[in-house]
Formats: structure tokens, C-alpha cells, sequence
């Protein structure tokens, strides 16, 4: 008795005959590239390319008459839909005005500028940055906060290496845009008496806890708008070429979802920000720094015993007294 080996593609063609299908063998797969015909090494010509890439409908393809329901005025089934040509309404109306092409505006550029959104902008390791919107409460003061690192430590800034996370870009995730105007603006106008910012204050109120910022989203943000609160000041003080500040400028932040409080102090000490050697802009952070343990809004009752009053429990004072150094430095 003769036994010969089967492969995998032959027992599988037998069990299926013995189901009653039949099987037809098809050409066999390329495994191999593609041949190297005119097509794959110059592209297809124009006028074939031209007939693939535009899409017109059928009947304008094979050059028959379209019939549509225009001249009755209201729909008929079985014939097309007409088209007919934007309404010129002889007059602008800005409510449905498509307004100009990005080509055409003003302030239109080459050059890219990325936003981060406070109006300030930025130029670093030759990228220009904007920082936009509104940022928390801000209050101002009549004289600017006395620094708080001395000029030996700012000096020793400059053996500081700061960290990258090269090959990423630091632009990766931010808005780019080529309609843009380069304005420095603190928001205040010339004469007003209190215009050095002092301490930005951010709530995080959202009642959805997926949408809150996290404590470390919320201390970025208040290092961003910091920054631009300082960087736009500088700007209006020593002008804008980039230099190292005489005198630093100090932008204090705070925020707090409630309970949990984050700390910032930032010193902005120079505003060359093109190369990464030289001295650098100092921050000090102190975070996650909870105000209370935990808020019983309802009373726990227990066989009809109040067992744990409404009220704060876990106060913690320490924090409060941070929150009050930071409102009154440099006032006291």
C-alpha cells in the first residue's frame, strides 16, 4: 500500500469534496514585485490620470442630457436634482459673508507661527511662539515683586543644562497658523497705576471630573500664562531685543480645584530665548498641597444617630498660609 504526503492545500481541497463543493483552482499569487512597466516607473499619462482623478457624474461622462425638475419647481421623482449658481445678492452681508482666502489677508506670512494660547509672543531655538487667551483672575500691583533669587544664583544659571526630549519636537502638539500678528500686549493701557501683574489665580471648576485638569495639566498652564504675564511686561520695560533684565520681574501663580492647591513662583531673569546656553529663567513649585482631607456636605446617619456632623475635616493651615504669603509678598 502506497502512502504519499498531502499538503495543506490539497487535504483541504479533498475534505471540501467531500462536503459536494467543488473547488476551482485560481491563477497562482505573485509573489515577487511588480513588473516594471511604464506605468509604476513614470506614472500613468496625463489624460488618463486627469480621467481618474476628476469625478464627474455618470451622465456627464457618457454626454447625455441631464433632466431635472428646475422648470417645475418642485420635486419630481425619477428626474435630477438641479443645480443651480450661487445667489449674488448684489450687496455684502457678513452674516453669510465666506469672507477672504488666508492668501489674501494682511497679516498672511511665510513664516509659521505656533500657538500655545496669552498674547505674547516668543522666539526660541528660532521658532516663533504666541501664547493667547485669557488667563485666570489676575492681580496687579503698583510696584513689581522684589526678586526672589539673588544675582549669584542667577549667575549659576548659566552651568545649568536644560533637559529636551529631542528627536520629538517641543511644536508637536500645538496649533500652527500663518495669519498672525507679532504684538506684545499686557491687556493694560498706558498711565494705569497698577500695572505690574503680581499673583494669577486659576479655579478649576469643572463639575465632570473627566474634564478637569489634572494637578500636573493645571501647573503647566500656570507656568505658561506666568511666563507670558512676565515675558510681555519685559517686553514693555526694556523693549524687544533680548537681553538679560537689570531688574527681574516675578509673576506669581496659584491654583486650586477647591481642595488641592498647586504653588508658583516664576523669575523671569533674561529674554533671550533663541540660544539654550547663558542664564536662564528660574521657577520654584510647591504642589499638591491639600487644603482639607475631606468636605462632609451631607450628614452620615447611623440607627438615627448623627454619627459625623456636615463640616471640614483634616483642616490643614499650613496650606492657607502659603495661599495668604503668596497675596500679600512685596506688599508687606
Amino acid at each position: 500500500m502506497a502512502v504519499s504526503a498531502l499538503s495543506p492545500a490539497a487535504l483541504r481541497s479533498v475534505a471540501v469534496r467531500g462536503r459536494g463543493i467543488v473547488t476551482r483552482p485560481g491563477p497562482p499569487r505573485p509573489r515577487g514585485p511588480l513588473p516594471r512597466t511604464p506605468w509604476t516607473t513614470r506614472g500613468p499619462p496625463p489624460d488618463q490620470l486627469a480621467r481618474v482623478v476628476e469625478k464627474r457624474p455618470v451622465r456627464e461622462q457618457v454626454e447625455l442630457d441631464t433632466v431635472t425638475y428646475a422648470g417645475r419647481q418642485y420635486f419630481v421623482p425619477g428626474l435630477a436634482r438641479p443645480r443651480f449658481p450661487p445667489w449674488d445678492r448684489g450687496w455684502r452681508d457678513p452674516r453669510h459673508s465666506p469672507g477672504p482666502r488666508i492668501e489674501d489677508m494682511p497679516l498672511r506670512k511665510e513664516r509659521g507661527c505656533f500657538v500655545c494660547h496669552q498674547r505674547v509672543r516668543m522666539l526660541e531655538e528660532s521658532t516663533l511662539l504666541q501664547i493667547r487667551g485669557l488667563n485666570g483672575m489676575l492681580m496687579n500691583s503698583m510696584t513689581p515683586i522684589p526678586p526672589v533669587a539673588s544675582k549669584e544664583e542667577i549667575l549659576a544659571t548659566k552651568d545649568h543644562v536644560l533637559e529636551t526630549f529631542y528627536p520629538i519636537s517641543p511644536t508637536i502638539d500645538l496649533q500652527e497658523v500663518y495669519v498672525y500678528q507679532e504684538l506684545n500686549d499686557t491687556g493694560f493701557k498706558d498711565g494705569y497705576p497698577y500695572s505690574h501683574p503680581h499673583t494669577l489665580y486659576f479655579l478649576e471648576s469643572a463639575n465632570n471630573r473627566p474634564n478637569r485638569f489634572r494637578p500636573e495639566q493645571l501647573r503647566a498652564k500656570m507656568l505658561m500664562f506666568a511666563f507670558g504675564n512676565a515675558l510681555a511686561k519685559a517686553k514693555v520695560l526694556y523693549g524687544n531685543d533680548p537681553q538679560v533684565l537689570e531688574q527681574p520681574i516675578v509673576v506669581q501663580s496659584v491654583g486650586t480645584d477647591g481642595q488641592l492647591f498647586q504653588f508658583l513662583v516664576f523669575q523671569l531673569n533674561t529674554t533671550d530665548l533663541v540660544s539654550s546656553d547663558g542664564v536662564k529663567n528660574l521657577v520654584w513649585i510647591d504642589s499638591d498641597q491639600n487644603l482639607y482631607e475631606r468636605a462632609q456636605c451631607v450628614p452620615e446617619i447611623k440607627k438615627r444617630v448623627v454619627t459625623k456632623p456636615t463640616g471640614i475635616y483634616g483642616l490643614q493651615p499650613e496650606t492657607f498660609k502659603k495661599f495668604l504669603a503668596l497675596y500679600l509678598h512685596g506688599t508687606v
